[in-house]
């Protein structure tokens, strides 16, 4: 994502990640923008994301290993 998405950042935090969490969505990885405006505005919405583990990472490496880490758990 390039640019500041603040015009969608309610919309996602009240109307999105309720519903996918409540589909079964266990657990998110973000991998945050490059951009510092981006990411300032990334991490606002982040924290207003209540009850969910979701986990931030500069590098996507490291949100897929991540990521891997708790479906190998799932898996046993």
């Amino acid at each position: 994502m390039n640019g500041s998405f603040d015009g969608s950042k309610d919309w996602l935090v009240s109307e999105i990640m309720p519903k996918v969490i409540q589909a079964g969505l266990l657990y998110e990885a973000i991998v945050l923008p490059k951009n510092v405006f981006s990411k300032l505005s990334a991490r606002d919405t982040i924290t207003k994301i209540k009850d969910f583990e979701l986990r931030q990472f500069d590098d996507i490496n490291q949100a897929k290993a991540w990521l891997n880490q708790g479906t190998e758990a799932m898996i046993g």
